[in-house]
């Protein structure tokens, strides 16, 4: 948590937004891996980038969706090591899917 914050206090919104390019097939990628981050910061981010006009709709549908709060925490709590991966890979492939449909669909 304390590297997020320290990361926003130095590269801010901008820092995020530059990483991820303008109308980028590879913006959809990137938010859904930012969007595993555990916390609500990556949400309030995304949907702010999104009404920016620096993410796409695709990217912003990929990064909600991947996002889960702290349910990624309970999962490696409750569940054992390689059943919790297989769950957050297939949580990022979807995401990372339907945000390219929208990416694509949307232009």
């Amino acid at each position: 948590m304390a590297a997020i914050g320290i990361g926003a206090d130095r590269f801010g919104e901008n820092g995020f937004n530059t990483l991820l390019g303008r109308n980028s097939f590879i913006q959809p990628v990137v938010t859904a891996l930012f969007g595993l981050i555990p916390n609500c910061f990556s949400s309030v981010l995304i949907a702010a980038s999104f009404l920016r006009g620096a993410l796409g709709f695709g990217s912003m549908i990929a990064g909600l969706l991947a996002n889960t709060g702290f349910g990624i925490l309970v999962l490696f709590r409750e569940l054992p090591l390689k059943r919790t991966l297989g769950v957050i890979l297939l949580l990022l492939a979807i995401s990372i899917l339907v945000g390219e449909l929208f990416f694509y669909a949307l232009g």
